[in-house]
């Protein structure tokens, strides 16, 4: 039905998350965040990634042979909040040095990674130590230092107990559009 391949073809909607309460659906394919064209997944990201929580975006979207207008509502990230609790203002800091923002996962995302535990990457500075090692948003952190990781202020605490210099070994689990999923292992130094 369109006239050009263009778009991000909407695979699944978290329920209860930003999207489906706006009502988009399986199946949607997204043209246009507030004016922009996108094609691609990443492209799309960015766009909303580059808003806050809270900020209202207005997507265009095609269904059933029809270009339709929706505006979303960007979820706050409730995890970040409690991570970051004013009695240890700290907490964040070591994350921050890596260069990654995280947040824990619900049930539904842990099943489509196929693990029990992790926390995702919702964010990679592109200067960082974590981007040179090639984590990219959307990547699941699953075990450092062969320990499972359950949350992100567990994870915070594990760094915030290591020293600067200290070298991290954190295995990482991606998930690919076609369902797949591969592991790798990534070692990373806590700046100095």
């Amino acid at each position: 039905g369109l006239e050009k391949p263009i778009g991000v073809f909407i695979s699944n909607v978290l329920p209860g998350k930003a999207a489906d309460k706006a009502g988009i659906v399986a199946g949607d394919v997204i043209l246009k965040v507030e004016g922009k064209d996108v094609n691609q997944p990443n492209q799309l990201q960015a766009l909303v990634g580059a808003h806050n929580p809270g900020d209202k975006i207005s997507l265009q979207v095609w269904r059933d042979g029809k270009k339709r207008d929706f505006t979303i509502k960007l979820e706050g990230r409730e995890e970040q909040a409690v991570a970051a609790k004013e009695d240890k203002p700290k907490k964040q800091e070591k994350v921050g040095l890596l260069g990654i923002q995280l947040r824990d996962m619900e049930a539904q995302e842990l099943r489509q990674f196929e693990l029990d535990n992790g926390i995702i990457i919702l964010d990679v500075d592109q200067t960082s130590p974590a981007a040179k090692e090639g984590l990219r948003r959307g990547d699941v952190i699953f075990k450092i230092d062969g320990e499972k990781v359950e949350s992100v202020s567990e994870f915070q605490d594990y760094l915030n107990d290591k020293k600067a210099g200290a070298i991290l070994k954190i295995q990482i689990r991606s998930r690919y559009s076609d369902g797949s999923t591969s592991d790798r292992l990534v070692f990373l130094q806590i700046p100095k």
